[in-house]
Order: C-alpha cells, then sequence, then structure tokens
C-alpha cells in the first residue's frame, strides 16, 4: 500500500504516542532504494531508531 511522506510521518508520531508499539519495514522486491532510504530515514528521524531501540526493525524482503 503506498502513502505519501506525510501519511508516513502522522504513522510514526501516532505510534510513538502508544505505550508498546513495534514498526516492522518490510520492503518490496524492486522497491527503489531512494523510496527505502527515505524511508528508513523518516523512522530514524520520528522514532529516534538510531538512539538502538529495539522497537525499529527491518526485516527480510515481503515475498
Amino acid at each position: 500500500m503506498a502513502v505519501s511522506d506525510e501519511q508516513l510521518r502522522t504513522f510514526l508520531k501516532k505510534a510513538r504516542d502508544y505505550p508498546e508499539y513495534d514498526v516492522v519495514l518490510t520492503p518490496e522486491m524492486g522497491l527503489a532504494c531512494s523510496t527505502l532510504e527515505r524511508v528508513r530515514d523518516e523512522m530514524q528521524t520520528t522514532l529516534g531508531c538510531k538512539k538502538g531501540s529495539s522497537r525499529c526493525v527491518e526485516s527480510a524482503t515481503a515475498q
């Protein structure tokens, strides 16, 4: 499901407000690397993933 950058940012900000949340990024085959990097960057910025949070994980590519 495609979402805009603003929709992603809104979703991540809402997820941050829950006492327990897990955000899993599962990229699709053929996804442009630039798009994946933009999503990773947004997750890191909004959720603070670079701070060692175990709440931010990336799974293997979807099949």
